[in-house]
């Protein structure tokens, strides 16, 4: 089976609709998403909807937990605070709905999905640093587990814990360990220095993973950010990749 893996697309419709285009073309059986469909752009309602007719399973993130609910926004740095207090304000009730009914996690016999990592998964903890990893693994009970939240593409073992060697738009076959890592980068909101949306395209019987990369109008996703006055830097920072 060949799935697409979609992440962080962080209210970005133009980066969304591009990647689905992609998708269209890679004759995959399925789309993935694995959270932050909102938070920090400018159309999470847009987001959303195509969110609801695209993808087969999506998972929770933290921008959706936080703007699906009115829960304080401690811990947030500024501009994500006021991302999604704005966002709140334009959700409506079904979105809420929806956000607030996604699951955690996607485990099935070979392949897990979470937004963030297997430890404590609604803490959000970013896997960066090698004690994290270490949790994680010991908790992955399938070969394959793909994670978002750091929006940095990558693959990881548990023996390796620094990201193998990636190349763009070509398969990767996945090392040949008990567990593997897979991080699918971001679609809306990359921050590997690289502004070109990321997702990936799994071929679970081949054991192969390619990560695309690909082009989409920033400079629109952009003027929608600050057409609502949200935070320059989260307009800003699209054209940067960081």
């Amino acid at each position: 089976m060949r799935r697409a893996i979609i992440s962080d697309i962080h209210a970005n419709i133009h980066a969304l609709d591009a990647v689905l285009k992609d998708i269209e073309r890679q004759a995959v059986e399925t789309i993935i998403c694995l959270g932050d469909v909102v938070g920090y752009g400018a159309f999470p309602e847009d987001c959303v909807t195509k969110v609801r007719e695209r993808c087969s399973t999506t998972i929770l993130g933290n921008h959706d937990y936080m703007a699906g609910n009115d829960f304080q926004l401690e811990g947030y740095f500024d501009d994500a605070r006021k991302s999604l207090e704005w966002t709140r304000g334009r959700l409506n009730d079904a979105d809420r709905a929806f956000l607030n009914g996604l699951p955690i996690l996607f485990e099935e016999s070979q392949t897990t999905y979470v937004h963030a990592s297997l430890h404590e998964p609604t803490t959000w903890e970013y896997l960066d640093f090698g004690g994290d990893f270490q949790r994680h693994f010991a908790l992955q009970k399938t070969p394959v587990c793909f994670v978002g939240h750091t929006h940095m593409p990558g693959i990881f073992t548990n023996e390796v814990m620094g990201s193998h060697e990636l190349t763009w738009n070509a398969p990767i076959s996945l090392p040949n360990r008990d567990q593997v890592l897979v991080n699918a980068g971001s679609v809306g909101q990359p921050r590997d220095q690289e502004p070109r949306a990321c997702y990936v395209i799994y071929d679970e019987m081949q054991r192969v993973v390619t990560f695309r990369r690909v082009n989409y109008e920033i400079q629109r996703a952009q003027n929608g950010i600050r057409a609502v006055k949200l935070p320059v830097f989260l307009a800003e920072r699209l054209a940067e990749g960081v």
